[in-house]
């Protein structure tokens, strides 16, 4: 009556037709499992591992913690009462999950008891002097430590099945883990690798479920601890990454990016179309009057090789390819604040808008350098019969020009000291880095660290309260 009264929506769970035949159908297993895999002539508590260590009991409590947990999100994703009560993504998940563990607990303390007491009353209490496990010689001890384990891995494993099963489709989470599953059979364990120090921790989960050996006790806890550790740490970051405000309010960033082009569509196409129509007649122009081709002269060709040997054109290709990029990422941002205040900044901070609309920048970016490359690398292909490796240079391309549109961004929108500190770290990245986009290489590296850099640094200049960016904004 009590877990009734504490725990309604536990004991709605469990009285749905569903979790009774699951019920019904653990204990049968159980007392299967007590009276098959405990009728051995070993020590009793070797027994007891054998027993629960069990490859079919294993992939069996799997399938049912799969079952389980997708269910009960299922259920909960649908009931409006909890629903009500969540008032973010990140608190609905977290019930969802309090919930998965008092059920789980609850089917595996069953599935548990049961076992251990058949296995007690039909085989005794039998003690060996050569057991058939080497327990550290504390057989009690080890027994309750892996049962312990046993029963926190399969709770946190079906942690882990509650947050696919939230975001994505059962008839892909539901066969997803069933694989996982079934894995365990197909699985060759090494058990003569002895594990003797926190570096041999096993990431794979199903050695929890078996007897592998180890150094001394004390290293197994330790691993073992370390284990439950990380899959706890991957709970967290699945939730901090998936269930975040920012994730949860992903279905923003197609409207914004939508948007986005339909405003080049719109307003910038022939800009667009003027660049790519000059940059075709151009390469197709210089194509017919040079008889040798080389990738030195394609590159100078496409604006991604610039040194003290580059002739005007390429100098000027080079300028134009840069600044158009530069100037859509420039136009898209400056767009939303002064014709669009009331559609954005009304229902976000500045901070949430200023994210979705770099990758809204980014992903055009992409696509626009995509059509660019491919149009350039046909007409080359038509003229020399070869694919040149340009390609290689993409990314970095796509990281450059990603550097040079956050750059003017904080250039443009920010305080005047961030603006000289901005100028300051461009001018010092130019002279390490150079220009050159085919000659950044691993340097690439340290360009992706200056964006993350202006990112912050731009999220900072969001959250500083005597400064407002958009003057209609309203902070959350």
């Amino acid at each position: 009556m009590k877990l009734k009264n504490k725990y309604p929506i536990i004991t709605f769970i469990l009285n749905q037709q569903l979790f009774k035949i699951l019920l019904l159908i653990v204990i049968l297993y159980a007392i299967y499992a007590g009276f098959i895999y405990g009728n051995t002539s070993l020590d009793t508590v070797d027994t007891l591992l054998i027993n629960f260590s069990t490859l079919w009991s294993t992939i069996f409590i799997f399938l049912i913690i799969t079952i389980i947990s997708v269910s009960i999100t299922k259920i909960l994703k649908e009931m409006s009462v909890f629903k009500i009560r969540a008032t973010n993504k990140s608190k609905e998940i977290s019930q969802i999950v309090k919930y998965v563990v008092i059920c789980s607990f609850i089917y595996l303390f069953i599935f548990c008891f049961l076992q251990i007491i058949i296995i007690l009353f039909t085989h005794g209490f039998v003690r060996s002097d050569s057991p058939y496990v080497d327990l550290y010689g504390l057989p009690s001890l080890y027994f309750l430590f892996f049962l312990i384990r046993y029963i926190v891995i399969t709770i946190l494993y079906a942690i882990l099945v509650t947050c696919f099963a939230y975001l994505l489709p059962r008839f892909i989470t539901i066969p997803l883990f069933i694989i996982v599953a079934f894995s365990l059979y197909f699985y060759s364990y090494d058990f003569y690798k002895v594990a003797v120090d926190l570096f041999d921790t096993k990431l794979y989960i199903g050695y929890y479920y078996s007897i592998v050996p180890y150094g001394s006790f004390i290293t197994e806890v330790f691993c073992s601890s370390f284990y439950i550790l990380l899959l706890s740490f991957l709970y967290l970051l699945i939730k901090k990454i998936f269930f975040s405000p920012f994730m949860t309010n992903i279905r923003i960033l197609p409207v914004i990016l939508k948007n986005d082009f339909l405003s080049l569509k719109n307003n910038k196409k022939k800009l667009i179309l003027v660049f790519l129509c000059f940059i075709i007649f151009l390469a197709i122009f210089r194509l017919v009057t040079n008889t040798y081709y080389d990738d030195s002269f394609i590159y100078y060709h496409f604006g991604l090789k610039m040194d003290q040997s580059t002739d005007i054109v390429s100098i000027f290709m080079f300028l134009i390819y840069i600044f158009t990029f530069i100037y859509i990422a420039y136009y898209l941002f400056v767009k939303d604040i002064i014709y669009q205040v009331s559609n954005y900044f009304l229902r976000m901070n500045s901070s949430t808008w200023y994210l979705y609309k770099s990758l809204s920048i980014l992903i055009i970016t992409i696509v626009l350098k995509l059509i660019y490359y491919l149009l350039l690398s046909i007409i080359v292909f038509y003229f020399t019969g070869s694919i040149s490796n340009i390609w290689f240079y993409f990314i970095i391309d796509i990281v450059f020009t990603t550097f040079l549109q956050q750059a003017l961004i904080l250039i443009g929108y920010t305080r005047i000291f961030l603006k000289i500190i901005t100028i300051g770290i461009v001018i010092i990245t130019f002279l390490y880095v150079g220009i050159s986009i085919i000659d950044i290489g691993s340097k690439v590296w340290l360009l992706l660290g200056i964006i993350s850099l202006f990112i912050i640094l731009f999220f900072v200049e969001c959250q500083n309260k005597n400064y407002l960016l958009f003057e209609r904004e309203v902070h959350e």
